[in-house]
């Protein structure tokens, strides 16, 4: 059986996390709620979906385990070239999307904290080989714990190219 790299999972977790907050920290407030082009979400709006999505994958950890009948990282290339494949747009679910409101950038980005420890303490103290049951991913199914955890990376990294071109278009809107 294959042996996963908790460090390595650690690390580009940390990584991923901390560049995700700083995009976040580096917006000014004034424009955190401010729609920089057509159909887009805000600065607020993109990390309030994130939130909403890693607080689901957290809750999933609670969910019975199973050993998979597959091999415990069978799927994992395929969320990162799905996610990571910036010329496809994705549609997420709707329990996933950022409500219409005003969002504080500070209570934001403490609950965004919050929740990346509560990630990291999974990848130390859950075993990662067994399958999440009824947390299904479309088209693939149940993931295991170790394709969750890259499924939280790669939707993260995949968000923060979607801040850095809603920063972009809003820097360009000041000028």
């Amino acid at each position: 059986m294959q042996h996963i790299n908790l460090q390595e999972l650690k690390s580009n977790a940390i990584t991923t996390f901390e560049i995700f907050i700083q995009k976040l920290r580096s917006v000014d407030e004034a424009v955190f709620n401010t729609i920089p082009f057509k159909n887009s979400w805000t600065v607020g709006q993109v990390a309030e979906h994130v939130l909403k999505f890693q607080s689901g994958v957290v809750r999933a950890f609670s969910n019975k385990k199973a050993a998979p009948n597959r091999a415990f990282d069978q799927y994992a290339s395929i969320i990162k070239n799905m996610f990571l494949d910036f010329d496809t747009k994705m549609k997420s679910p709707e329990f996933v999307w950022p409500g219409n409101e005003l969002i504080d950038k500070h209570s934001l980005n403490n609950k965004l904290e919050n929740i990346a420890q509560k990630i990291l303490n999974l990848i130390e103290n859950e075993d990662l080989k067994l399958l999440c049951k009824g947390f299904m991913f479309p088209s693939i199914g149940e993931l295991t714990g170790f394709e969750l955890i890259n499924f939280v990376i790669y939707h993260t990294q995949r968000h923060i190219a979607q801040l850095e071109n809603i920063i972009a278009h809003l820097k360009n809107k000041m000028q």
